[in-house]
C-alpha cells in the first residue's frame, strides 16, 4: 500500500466525513488488494470528480512534456487556436507552421457591424473574423480545430479527437502520463471571464456569445500545485498555473479538450 498517497488524500478531505466512504475507502481498498499504481490513479480521479471536486494528487511527483513552444506575439494577435494545434501537431513531429495551418486548413468568415449590429459565423464551425488581425479577429470552439487537424492529418497515421467535457485532473492521468499534451481551451491568464461579445447570424436566426479573453492552448504537464500550459500568449512560453485557477478557466469555456492519437490503420 502507498501509505503517502492515502496521507495526503486523508489531508485533503479530514473535514468532510462523508469523503472518507467516498474517496479513502475505494482507493485504500484498490490498493491493498494489489493493483497498479495506475489502476488506483484511475480510481482516485473517478472519487474525486463524484465529489465535485477536483484535486491533482501527484504525492510529490511531477510530468512535463516538451513541447515545441511558438509565440502568437505578432503575426497571429488572436490565432491561439491555431498556433496552439501547431505546436501540438509539431510535438508529434509533423513539419507545420501556423500560417499554413491557418491558409490551407482553417475556415474562417468575417465578423462585420452594419448599422450598430455585429453579424458573424458559429464559432463552432468556423474561425470567427481573422486570426492574424488584432481588431477583427475572434476565435473558435474545439469541434473547428479538430476538423481543422484531420484535413492536415489525413493520411498520416494520426487523428485529432474531440475529448471535450473531460476534467483536467482525467487529461492529466488518460493523457499526459501517456506522453501525449492536450490542446485546451480556458481564458487569457486563467483570469474570469470579463466580458461577452454578441453577434447574430447573416440570417438574424441565431445569437453567439463569445469571450472576449478565450484563450486556447497545450496542456503539457502538471505538478502538485500546479498545472502546466505552453501558452502561446505574450511569448509566455511554458506557464505554471495554479491548480484552482486553472480549472475555473477551462470550466468556464465549457471544458473543452483535443488531443492527438494514432490510427488503428496506418
Amino acid at each position: 500500500v502507498d501509505t503517502r498517497r492515502v496521507i495526503i488524500a486523508f489531508y485533503h478531505f479530514i473535514w468532510n466525513a462523508s469523503y472518507l466512504f467516498l474517496y479513502l475507502i475505494p482507493i485504500f481498498t484498490f490498493a491493498s488488494l494489489g493493483y497498479s499504481d495506475t489502476t488506483c490513479r484511475s480510481v482516485e480521479t473517478l472519487m474525486l470528480e463524484l465529489s465535485g471536486r477536483e484535486f491533482l494528487i501527484t504525492d510529490g511527483l511531477e510530468k512535463q512534456l516538451s513541447v515545441p513552444y511558438i509565440s502568437q506575439e505578432g503575426s497571429f494577435p488572436n490565432g491561439c487556436e491555431s498556433v496552439s494545434a501547431t505546436m501540438l501537431l509539431r510535438y508529434y513531429g509533423f513539419d507545420i507552421t501556423p500560417d499554413e495551418f491557418i491558409d490551407s486548413y482553417l475556415p474562417c468568415e468575417p465578423v462585420r457591424i452594419s448599422w450598430g449590429t455585429r453579424y458573424g459565423p458559429n464559432p463552432k464551425l468556423v474561425y470567427a473574423g481573422d486570426p492574424r488581425s488584432d481588431s477583427d479577429g475572434y476565435g473558435c470552439f474545439a469541434p473547428v480545430i479538430v476538423k481543422a487537424m484531420n484535413s492536415y492529418l489525413s493520411g498520416k497515421g494520426y487523428y485529432a479527437k474531440n475529448v471535450t467535457g473531460t476534467s483536467l485532473s482525467t487529461l492529466a492521468s488518460t493523457y499526459i502520463d501517456s506522453g501525449n499534451p492536450v490542446l485546451v481551451w480556458g481564458t487569457v491568464g486563467m483570469k474570469e471571464i470579463d466580458r461577452i461579445i454578441q453577434w447574430q447570424s447573416d440570417d438574424r436566426t441565431e445569437s453567439f456569445l463569445y469571450p472576449a479573453n478565450e484563450h486556447c492552448m497545450v496542456f503539457s504537464g502538471y505538478d502538485g500545485e500546479n498545472y502546466w500550459f505552453s501558452d502561446p500568449y505574450d511569448s509566455n512560453g511554458t506557464v505554471a498555473y495554479p491548480i484552482s485557477d486553472s480549472v475555473m478557466a477551462y470550466n468556464q469555456l465549457g471544458t473543452q479538450a483535443v488531443v492527438i492519437m494514432k490510427s488503428d490503420k496506418q
